[in-house]
């Protein structure tokens, strides 16, 4: 799922993590049953300016090998 999105809030949590709340700015019904279902699971997402996300997803590729 690609999706554009905009940063609406960030936390810092007591135990040190960070809380992100993002909103998707072309969401439909099945991206909340999505995001819920992701809710359940161990996600990873690449977070950066839409302009560098080619380089970014490069970066994450070349980690993964």
């Amino acid at each position: 799922m690609f999706k554009q999105v905009n940063i609406a809030r960030v936390n810092t949590m007591a135990d040190g993590g960070i809380r992100v709340t993002i909103d998707l700015l072309d969401g439909d019904e099945e991206d909340i049953k999505n995001a819920f279902s992701l809710m359940k699971q161990e996600t990873s997402m690449i977070l950066c300016p839409t302009n560098n996300l080619i380089e970014q997803m490069q970066e994450v590729a070349a980690a993964l090998h």
